[in-house]
């Protein structure tokens, strides 16, 4: 490049030099960079990938639009109208995705919010911290729902529902529920005697060790595997505190996003939507509202609207129940009930544990050692041993209910 272009050479060999005691071997490497994005820039690209995800990671940034000008211009990103074209493209595309999910298979709605916080240093007037509430959804597969999908006719209070409605069982075998009350009494005597139950089971059958064991469970019907994940929707610019807007999320959902129609609701479907505990009150408030609607379509009546809630949610306030229920009054005079789970705490070492700040973790782990412990104190009380019994004193007592070959 020096012999074949001199003054190029001597100009940026010249604006390379920090200070005049820059050594002139350290300029090459700024050299070869300057010269590399002129000739990226100039030359003909055939492929625009790199530029494209550049484009819309400033895009996703909020960069002004004159910095799409110097960044073109060296080659780094698009144009700020090609730009705009590719979000639009993506745009669509996620649309169409998200309708032809919709064709493929049975689904439900979840949604929830999410909020962004956009702090800033020294606030004032002019310049001050965000607090933005958008909403996000996913369609989520659903399995052995009957052919044509739900109606609302299907949900009728008065029909009691079994765990054979839900799970396949065996022909010939126990029920689901007996084999689960089975896993549930024997986990908890394995942990509690592990060597000796062990040593009992050793030349025991495979089929007393499989009867023994949690019984595995398959849905109805089985989703093929593209079909088995769930397909995020596009955000929704509104925040879920409201009735109203809780109502424009669904309209949203169900109209914009999946190209539904509303005389299509006249065949009453039932749509499940889950949600946390306070979106799934909104939404039945909702649904109170819009039964004196006078629309001709059933549509604005939201019957087809079956809020559900959430399975991580429902664990959570179902351990805050039992914790509440069962926790136990500390007593003026006299001991704490054993049967509490106060006193359980206390004795299992759980004392973070206590109403009004339960974590689930904590919980549902103390929860199941509770009764699991329960489990092992009818057997002990069933064998008439007392609980500090050591493992000879089991074995022996064991021992005694073997029947004679």
């Amino acid at each position: 490049m020096q012999s074949k272009a001199p003054s190029l050479w001597a100009l940026l060999f010249h604006l390379c030099q920090t200070t005049d005691k820059t050594p002139d071997n350290k300029k090459h490497a700024q050299i070869i960079s300057i010269v590399s994005n002129i000739c990226f820039a100039k030359h003909p690209r055939l492929c625009n990938l790199l530029p494209a995800v550049m484009a819309l990671l400033l895009q996703s940034s909020g960069a002004k639009r004159h910095v799409y000008s110097i960044t073109n211009n060296l080659g780094w990103t698009e144009s700020y109208q090609s730009t705009l074209r590719s979000v639009k493209g993506l745009k669509e595309k996620a649309h169409q995705r998200i309708k032809d999910r919709v064709k493929e298979g049975p689904c439900g709605i979840v949604y929830d919010n999410c909020d962004l916080s956009l702090g800033v240093s020294e606030q004032s007037d002019t310049k001050q911290s965000q607090l933005i509430s958008i909403t996000s959804a996913l369609l989520i597969p659903t399995v052995g729902n009957p052919e044509g999908g739900l109606k609302q006719s299907h949900f009728n209070i008065d029909v009691p529902l079994e765990l054979g409605d839900i799970f396949n069982e065996s022909p010939g075998d126990p029920s689901i529920r007996e084999k689960i009350t089975v896993a549930i009494v024997w986990d908890a005597l394995r942990k509690t005697f592990p060597g000796i139950l062990e040593r009992k089971l050793k030349n025991a059958t495979e089929r007393i060790k499989n009867s023994l064991e949690w019984p595995t469970i398959e849905p109805l019907q089985i989703l093929p595997a593209h079909l088995r994940k769930p397909v995020p929707l596009m955000p929704i610019q509104l925040s879920e505190n409201t009735t109203v807007n809780n109502i424009a999320i669904i309209d949203n959902i169900l109209i914009e996003q999946l190209g539904m129609k509303e005389e299509e609701f006249n065949d009453h479907p039932a749509i499940l939507i889950g949600s946390d505990n306070k979106t799934l009150n909104r939404m039945w408030s909702a649904k109170r509202t819009a039964v004196d609607n006078t629309s001709e379509y059933e549509y604005a009546k939201l019957k087809h609207v079956l809020p559900i809630p959430g399975l991580f949610h429902a664990q959570m306030h179902t351990l805050e129940a039992i914790t509440k229920a069962h926790w136990g009054v500390l007593p003026k005079e006299g001991k704490l009930s054993q049967a509490s789970l106060r006193y359980s705490s206390g004795r299992l070492g759980r004392r973070y544990i206590a109403p009004g700040k339960v974590r689930y973790a904590d919980s549902r782990t103390f929860i199941i050692d509770c009764v699991q412990s329960r489990i092992v104190a009818e057997l002990l009380n069933h064998m008439n041993l007392h609980y500090y019994a050591d493992n000879d004193e089991i074995q022996s007592r064991l021992n005694g209910y073997r029947k004679p070959v």
